[in-house]
């Protein structure tokens, strides 16, 4: 009875975190989380819309996506820092989600979710032997491993999707400006093809006219 109270409690927790990690749209001005996608409202009642580079008690340091430049605001001038529902490039356009499960990885989500199933199974052996010691029930005991594994596994396999995840927004991020870079230099170099077939043109009109 004990060991399902346990096991129980164990599992609340875990999805109570879980849920409260992914439902968070509040982030602290003085330490928001780097390379999101936010809103900024300032107590002025205007807002920026951006992607935070870092935040400290002094200030909050941010590509404005609207000016796309860096910026920054004091962090006393803010109301609030909100995550968009949508994840932004540095254009201001919305990177679909299918953009970033393409750029995602699977590398911290197995790291994450295998070093949180040998936490949970040695907490559940350390829990399994005093149950047992107590009452001798070794059905108890290993229910307790294999449920706090199971728990360990996925809250610890959650996290490290996460990090997957944002880092996927980040290449994806990266390989958009990689490709609008290359739109830059191939406008160039027609703007100077034309640029020299316009000399070229005219120096062919001056022979002619000579």
């Amino acid at each position: 009875m004990l060991a399902r109270k346990m096991i129980f409690i164990a599992v609340a927790a875990a999805t109570l975190a879980l849920w409260s990690c992914s439902n968070s749209k509040l982030l602290k001005p003085n330490d928001p989380q780097p390379q999101a996608s936010v809103q900024i409202d300032l107590k002025n009642g205007q807002s920026r819309q951006g992607i935070i580079f870092y935040g400290n008690d002094q200030q909050v340091v941010f590509f404005n996506t609207a000016e796309r430049k860096k910026d920054s605001v004091a962090t006393g001038e803010i109301a609030a820092i909100r995550r968009l529902s949508h994840e932004l490039d540095f254009e201001g356009e919305t990177i679909p989600e299918q953009e970033v499960s393409d750029h995602s990885k699977w590398t911290n989500t197995l790291l994450y979710g295998g070093a949180g199933l040998v936490l949970g199974a040695a907490a559940g052996t350390g829990l399994s032997i005093a149950l047992f010691a107590r009452q001798g029930d070794a059905t108890s005991a290993r229910i307790t491993i294999a449920a706090l594994a199971a728990v360990g596994a996925g809250f610890f396999g959650h996290m490290g999707k996460q990090a997957d995840r944002q880092n996927g927004v980040i290449a994806a991020r990266d390989a958009r400006l990689q490709k609008l870079k290359e739109l830059v230099e191939e406008k160039k170099r027609l703007l100077e093809l034309e640029k020299k077939k316009a000399e070229l043109l005219k120096k062919i009109k001056e022979k002619k006219g000579s």
